[in-house]
């Protein structure tokens, strides 16, 4: 008769320690030694049943599924100009624009080659139904993802894929430290099996713990500094908090370590302000007592170290004449990194611009910086706000008006 899950994965924890420990040692497992995934998966397929192990595989691959593909090249242009290019045979033997633009030919080909369709209305009926194929490609996964966490946080038999699971988010937040899409889906998925009443991750959480502060307080965690990367650390942070709510009274020094993190990356000045805002949101999510002790003493100096930030005045500034290119510098900062090339445009090819100079690049990352202190400020005030309006009084001296 075949054992329980339970009794399988207790059976099985020998002969992963004595692995581990050939491994550690440098032992000559062989080709029995698996790395990555491919171990994770050979573990579960010794302890697990079939049906088990086709769970775990298909969950693993929707929440990799959450990792956007990447982007297709663009076809090659067909050389000597955009002429040929722009004409379509509307009759035998006749020929026509294909479109017209008020800038000409020119523009019309310079369009083309940035990949902005200026065809037929076949042609924007076409990109229309991929944009609606690929929408409804985005809400299929969402159901099939949410239908999955779901599946872990309600089942009462998920005890026995807990060191998988755990696994699984330690290996794959390393792996994606900048894709957005997939972190979202982890710190989800960590949701879902503290949610578990059956799952019990005490022994995890040194796997589980490094993947969630890291999703706080790490310094990059988008491919884009336009990217929504705030709400992820807003929902680690909370992760985080209920990790402590329910394991601190096994772990007396997890809240004091965790607040002891929060608070020296807000007293670190080298640090990335998008740190000091996870640090933030991880202060206040320990509730009066946190903010009271370990925020509201640092305030002072520290508002008026990013309102310094914030009102820094901007080298070159650009000209009163010229604000929406201006403005569009800021955006294309947005999205790339600093390190990257501008992208080339027709309109930069014919008209010499002034934000070419060097000092340009340093006044675009300012004011991205600036716009991240602002976000900064805001999260600090709200913060404090909030513990005076609500709870302030609770800690005012007695006979204070």
């Amino acid at each position: 008769e075949n054992p329980t899950s339970a009794e399988a994965l207790a059976a099985a924890q020998p002969a992963r320690a004595a692995a581990s420990k050939r491994k550690r040692g440098g032992g000559n497992g062989g080709g029995d030694e698996l790395n990555g995934d491919e171990a994770l998966l050979g573990q579960a397929k010794q302890v697990l049943w079939a049906e088990q192990q086709v769970w775990l595989e298909k969950l693993f691959e929707i929440i990799r599924a959450s990792k956007p593909a990447a982007p297709q090249p663009a076809p090659p242009q067909p050389a000597g100009g955009g002429g040929g290019a722009a004409m379509e045979v509307v009759g035998e033997g006749a020929a026509a624009p294909a479109t017209s633009h008020p800038g000409g030919e020119a523009a019309v080909a310079a369009s083309r080659a940035a990949g902005i369709s200026l065809d037929s209305s076949a042609e924007r009926a076409e990109a229309e139904a991929a944009q609606r194929r690929d929408a409804e490609a985005e809400g299929g996964h969402e159901a099939a993802l949410g239908s999955a966490l779901r599946s872990v946080a309600r089942e009462p038999s998920m005890h026995a894929y807990a060191p998988y699971l755990c696994q699984f988010v330690e290996s794959e937040v390393q792996r994606n430290l900048q894709c957005l899409p997939m972190l979202f889906a982890l710190m989800r998925l960590v949701r879902a099996m503290l949610s578990n009443l059956s799952l019990n991750l005490e022994a995890y959480l040194q796997q589980i713990l490094p993947a969630v502060t890291t999703c706080v307080v790490g310094r990059k965690l988008c491919a884009a500094r336009g990217d929504d990367h705030w709400s992820l650390r807003a929902i680690a942070a909370g992760v985080m908090h209920t990790i402590a709510a329910q394991y601190g009274d096994r772990f007396t020094d997890l809240q004091p370590r965790l607040t002891k993190t929060y608070r020296d990356a807000l007293e670190d000045r080298k640090r990335a302000l998008t740190t000091h805002f996870g640090a933030l949101l991880g202060l206040r999510e320990f509730g009066p007592h946190a903010v009271h002790k370990l925020l509201l003493p640092m305030m002072p100096a520290y508002l008026q170290l990013v309102h310094g930030v914030m009102s820094a005045p901007l080298p070159d500034a650009a000209p009163a004449a010229a604000p929406a290119a201006a403005a569009s510098d800021i955006v294309r900062e947005m999205a790339q990194e600093p390190g990257d090339a501008a992208p080339a445009s027709a309109a930069s090819e014919s008209t010499p611009a002034p934000s070419a100079s060097p000092a340009a690049p340093s006044k675009r990352a300012r004011l991205v910086r600036q716009m991240e202190a602002l976000r900064v400020y805001d999260a600090a005030l709200a913060t404090c706000g909030a513990y005076l309006f609500r709870h302030g009084h609770y800690f005012a001296a007695p006979g204070a008006a």
